[in-house]
């Protein structure tokens, strides 16, 4: 699913991130399915099991708006 090694990943905020995939709408969609399936199991921390959770929104350009909307766009996806 992440194997395109011209996707770049950000933090934005404290528990906020992006990643920015190349390619159509559905190479992002798959690269969404891919984070969401690590989220699956749960992480074992300092020797106990910690259930993670994630919300993913996608927005793509330029269907989805103009390149400086995008971020904003994806956010109002992911709620």
């Amino acid at each position: 699913h992440l194997q395109d090694r011209r996707a770049v990943a950000a933090r934005i905020a404290a528990d906020e991130f992006a990643l920015l995939v190349p390619g159509e709408l559905e190479a992002g969609r798959s690269a969404a399915e891919g984070i969401e399936s690590l989220f699956e199991q749960p992480f074992s921390v300092a020797g106990r099991q910690a259930k993670l959770t994630c919300s993913i929104g996608i927005a793509a350009y330029p269907q989805h708006g103009s390149r400086p909307r995008l971020l904003a766009n994806a956010v109002m996806a992911m709620r």
